[in-house]
């Protein structure tokens, strides 16, 4: 009897709300990996896309698909111009 008193109290204890279950369900349907290893918006765990590069278009070293970074320069240190003007990242 006292078992079943302590697994009746737990069971209590532990019972989440039907609202709260659910949105948390959904969470972690809506965070969930494909068998790619890439969520729904295309992004693995690292935040990188199939490409390499993430949201803002970068990619782990920090340079974009034109070799610059976000400051306008490349990985051997020359500024482009354009990137006062109109540097696009994509």
């Amino acid at each position: 009897m006292k078992k079943i008193l302590i697994l009746l109290t737990a069971l209590m204890l532990f019972n989440l709300p039907a609202s709260y279950a659910g949105s948390a369900l959904g969470e972690i349907v809506e965070n969930a990996f494909d068998t790619g290893g890439y969520n729904s918006h295309g992004y693995n765990r690292h935040g990188y896309n199939k490409h390499g590069y993430n949201k803002h278009g970068y990619n782990k070293h920090g340079y974009n698909k034109h070799g610059y970074n976000k400051h306008g320069y490349n990985e051997h240190g020359s500024y482009l111009a354009e990137h006062d003007s109109n540097l696009s990242t994509h």
